[in-house]
Formats: structure tokens, sequence, C-alpha cells
């Protein structure tokens, strides 16, 4: 299991700083720090870590409250609402294209804006629905799973 953490992390670095620009590398290892921060916070596992880094959903509750600690902390969740204006922040490569052969920068507003009125009283759920919604959005768009 300890291999697979590590994998994973080599793999999201690599993700969040393949940018050339430093300010890119810094952005990427902040949301790295973030996350980490946030996995000590709510006692995430280290499975629950990998999901965030490859993207999947969350599954178990320690992983949605470290999803929802996460997107606090990128400014695109406070308390148990949704940021769209925000949502930019999660993501790490704009310039994907769809199926329709747009790229997500161009349909991200539309995707957000779906997902606008998406909450729940609890924090963890709400960030585990937006999460949800935001994929479903982008899959309807022709973009690959798990996209947030």
């Amino acid at each position: 299991m300890n291999r697979l953490v590590v994998v994973l992390t080599v793999v999201f670095i690599t993700i969040v700083t393949s940018e050339n620009s430093s300010s890119e590398e810094e952005k990427g290892e902040n949301k790295f720090i973030e996350l980490i921060e946030c996995k000590n916070e709510t006692g995430a596992s280290d499975i629950d870590m990998g999901r965030v880094i490859i993207r999947a959903n969350p599954i178990t509750q320690a992983g949605k409250c470290l999803t929802a600690c996460y997107l606090d902390k990128l400014g695109i969740m406070t308390q148990e609402k949704f940021v769209p204006e925000n949502v930019m922040n999660y993501l790490d490569d704009v310039t994907l294209v769809g199926s329709n052969g747009k790229t997500l920068d161009k349909v991200v507003k539309e995707i957000a804006d779906e997902c606008k009125a998406i909450s729940d009283t609890d924090k963890c759920e709400s960030a585990a629905k937006i999460l949800n919604c935001l994929n479903a959005s982008a899959k309807k768009r022709g973009f690959c799973p798990n996209v947030f």
C-alpha cells in the first residue's frame, strides 16, 4: 500500500508541475502540500489520498472529508457551498480537448454553472456531490471521466 502512495504521489507531482513556468511549479507544490495537510487534518487513509490524486470520486467518509478540506483550501468550497467561479483552481490542464472538439477552458463555466446549486448540510457529502456533478457535467460535454 505504501508503494501505491509513493507512485500516486509522484504521478500527482508530475501532473501538477508539468508546466514549465516556476509559478506553475510552485502552484503544484502548494496543491500537494495542501492535500497532505488535509490528509493529516481529516485522518484520511493513503488510499483516500490516492483517490484524490487520480481524481476518482471519494467513496469513504474520510475520503469525502479529505476532498471537502482540499476543495476548501483551493477556494472551490466554503463550508458546504460550491464556489463555481473558483473551479479553475482545481484544474491542472484546461487545454484538454473533449470529443466535441472544445477545450476544457471553453466549457468550464457551463460545467460549473450546472453544478452551482449543489450543496448538502454535511460539507463532506457536499464535496462528494460537487465532484460527482462536475464530472458528470464534463462527461456530457465529451470529456473523459474524472476530469475534476
